[in-house]
């Protein structure tokens, strides 16, 4: 079994820290995935009103709106990804924020650092029944 989309899969990756927004890019990209990038939270609400992502993968800590206030606005909203899955991640993986983002919506929660495979897997996990069209192997 492969990572990686079969059909063209669309992901926001959301992360103020310039080194973590190019390494979570670059191997979404390298994936296969087109994969768009926005450095603040409320820059990411101005874009998710334009465009349709099948997948957000924003940091909780964020210039601007943090990334649970941006999962709180897109899940309240009835914008275009009001339905999108949303991968929240952090470095601070106390229980209370884990908490604080399952109950705003959050569609997976990871822990930074997060090595490539595992990013790789999560992703392929939210978007897999979009971009799987076939049981091919």
């Amino acid at each position: 079994m492969s990572i990686g989309p079969s059909k063209p899969v669309s992901i926001l990756v959301v992360d103020d820290q310039a080194s973590n927004l190019h390494l979570y890019s670059s191997v979404l990209r390298k994936a296969g995935y087109e994969v768009d990038t926005c450095d603040n939270g409320n820059a990411s609400l101005q874009i998710l009103e334009h465009k349709r992502y099948q997948l957000v993968l924003t940091d909780v800590m964020l210039g601007g709106k943090s990334g649970l206030d941006v999962l709180e606005l897109v899940r309240k909203g009835q914008g275009i990804n009001k339905d999108t899955p949303i991968i929240v991640y952090t470095s601070d993986g106390s229980p209370v924020v884990r908490q604080q983002a399952a109950t705003l919506g959050a569609s997976m929660f990871l822990e930074r650092p997060i090595p490539a495979k595992e990013l790789l897997n999560a992703v392929d996990l939210m978007v897999g029944d979009d971009s799987d069209t076939s049981n091919q192997d």
